[in-house]
């Protein structure tokens, strides 16, 4: 699973991906600090040209005490007055609870654009310490989730304040009148947002990561135990608790829990691919499991396990705050802290593999660490390739057999490899982290890195040394391509009624055996929904799918709108005459059968553009 480069559009900026759409936290209060500024100047002037009024009617004072009282009024604000108790009693006591109102919304506006500034230059710090060492980017990371989540908290209820009051005040200030069900729905909103962010704060988070694959013991390899043994005591660190073989095209460490069927284990653990053990020699299966090695030692693994339960939690935070309007300035504040935290964590991800690389061209050679690097690369590319072909198959595979294609056809497609391919931005896939380009892993090995040299690297013979190690290696292969063949071979069925408009009987079955027909009686006869049309017993014909032109449901009831012979028609499903506990089946039924229509119209358009280009390109 390797990417490969072709000719892309420049990619969006940071600033305006994340920076610029994170201002928008600035929004809400702004404009309430604004409204409401705006707000209490008017009372101010109010009540001053009340007191001015007052003060002109008043007699018996000298036109310098006149102008003297005057000049007072006009300097002093309301609030200044509200705290002189002779004044206070001379004001009504509504018109000083909504000034009080519009001083403690001024208050929370300005509270919030403060707090967003701290928690930018607060966070700023956290990322520029956290680019020194992995030690450091934890706790940077541990210290600035807990900000950012107080922050977010804080942020949610003052904006959804500020919201609730704009929605009454807005209205009954500048058009006298306030509006209810606005002021409802808003309130709701903002509660609502509020709830499912402190549901995300406490959300358990589950980091057991499920792993396809087969633990294998001392006793069934010892010879390699023992290399994991002496590579690790030549590092400085411990070998691994568990060696995990399965059929993944990768190499990894990791010390996060692992799932392996009902099995849950807990340490240190290194997966191998069997597959690609059989592709490499001795000395290059060496290098990489001393790469892996070298991550245990720069406890690359122990902050991954540390710091990976923070960043779940911090999406699951982010999700919260997507799925709900009222937060998204804050979702869009918040995910601009995610993406700079990324950029420390894309630094030290790229040093520790470039530090790995390094310790393993050491133990090993650089020649074995490339040639590895090379051939793990052209095997996920190629096994991505055959998958990718089956999978696109328009019909219901008899046999899969993918591991004994790829086998079989591997040898043949790495000699082609590296003269058909883009090489330099290639990467080798990984779990958990993103690595280096090709190109930059040769560099720092001290390799050239151009086609000729590359080629003489993959296409070294690789005798399978470490497969053959493993006890029963091949049987334990077999087993587990047995199972993902036929997991595979699910899914690909599965795939094919959404990709069919049926054509002939085959493509029919195929589309029934996952939607079958389904009929509904009601008091006047029966409703038939099947995968190519609705149809009513006393309606006078079928309503094909495709001959649609509008559909909505609303209240439990589905309008239609489509066209027979050119003539435009409407029928009604009124649901709930079928009883309450079909009425929900119906319209669930209707909604699946009538987007497997849509989604197979939308495939076949793109299947249609994908042969017309295709026929193009060969007649050009």
């Amino acid at each position: 699973m390797s990417d490969s480069t072709g000719s892309k559009k420049p990619a969006p900026g940071f600033a305006r991906t994340f920076l610029f759409p994170a201002l928008w936290i600035f929004l809400v209060p702004v404009l309430g600090g604004a409204f409401f500024w705006h707000a209490k100047s008017d009372f101010d002037q109010e009540l001053r040209n009340s007191f001015l009024a007052g003060l002109r009617a008043e007699e018996g004072l000298t036109a310098q005490e006149r102008a003297e009282a005057e000049q007072n009024i006009r300097r002093v604000t309301m609030g200044q007055l509200l705290n002189d108790p002779a004044v206070r009693q001379m004001i009504p006591e509504e018109t000083q609870t909504h000034y009080r109102a519009f001083q403690w919304m001024l208050l929370i506006s300005f509270g919030a654009i403060a707090l967003a500034i701290l928690t930018f230059v607060v966070v700023g710090f956290c990322v520029a310490c956290s680019m020194y060492s992995q030690k450091i980017q934890y706790l940077s990371l541990a210290f600035g989730w807990q900000l950012i989540k107080l922050a977010g908290v804080v942020q949610i209820i003052a904006q959804g304040t500020l919201l609730v009051a704009l929605s009454y005040w807005v209205t009954a200030l500048w058009f006298n009148i306030y509006i209810p069900k606005l002021i409802f729905l808003v309130g709701f909103m903002a509660l609502a947002a509020i709830c499912m962010l402190v549901v995300a704060i406490f959300k358990r988070v589950k980091m057991d990561m499920p792993v396809e694959g087969v633990c294998i013991d001392e006793v069934h390899a010892p010879k390699l135990w023992d290399r994991l043994k002496s590579t690790c005591e030549k590092l400085g660190t411990k070998p691994p608790n568990y060696l995990i073989a399965g059929i993944a095209d990768s190499f990894y460490v990791t010390e996060q829990p692992v799932k392996i069927g009902d099995k849950l284990i807990k340490g240190r653990s290194l997966f191998v691919s069997l597959p690609l053990l059989k592709v490499l020699s001795g000395s290059e299966a060496d290098a990489v499991l001393s790469h892996e090695m070298a991550h245990f030692s720069g406890n690359d693994t122990l902050y991954s396990r540390k710091i990976a339960p923070l960043l779940m939690k911090y999406e699951n935070y982010l999700e919260a705050l997507r799925l709900n309007p009222p937060a998204f300035p804050v979702y869009y504040w918040m995910n601009c802290f995610r993406a700079l935290f990324e950029l420390s964590l894309s630094r030290h991800s790229r040093n520790r593999e470039l530090r790995a690389d390094a310790i393993a061209a050491q133990q090993t050679s650089p020649k074995d660490l490339g040639a590895a690097l090379l051939k793990i690369l052209s095997y996920s590319k190629y096994r991505s390739k055959v998958e990718g072909e089956l999978f696109n198959r328009q019909h219901v595979l008899e046999g899969v057999a993918i591991g004994t294609q790829i086998e079989q056809g591997y040898s043949a497609f790495a000699q082609k490899f590296v003269y058909e391919n883009e090489l330099a931005d290639l990467r080798t896939s990984h779990p958990f982290d993103s690595h280096p380009s090709i190109e930059s892993r040769f560099k720092n090995l001290g390799l050239s890195f151009d086609q000729n040299s590359a080629a003489q690297l993959l296409f070294a013979p690789g005798d399978g040394k470490w497969f053959h190690e493993i006890d029963m290696s091949t049987d334990l292969e077999r087993a587990q391509w047995d199972d993902f063949e036929a997991e595979f071979k699910t899914a690909h069925e599965q795939s094919l009624p959404f990709r069919y408009l049926p054509s002939n009987q085959q493509e029919r079955e195929v589309v029934v055996k996952f939607f079958p027909e389904h009929q509904y009686t009601d008091k006047k006869g029966t409703l038939t929904i099947d995968f190519e049309k609705v149809v009513h017993s006393t309606w006078e014909s079928a309503i094909q799918f495709s001959e649609l032109t509008d559909c909505s449901i609303n209240e439990g009831t589905i309008f239609l709108q489509y066209s027979q012979a050119g003539v435009k028609k409407k029928q009604n499903i009124a649901t709930s005459k079928f009883g309450k506990a079909a009425a929900g089946e119906i319209l669930g039924v209707f909604q699946a059968y009538y987007q497997r229509h849509c989604t197979a119209v939308a495939f076949q358009k793109h299947l249609e553009t994908q042969n017309a280009e295709f026929s193009n390109s060969k007649s050009d």
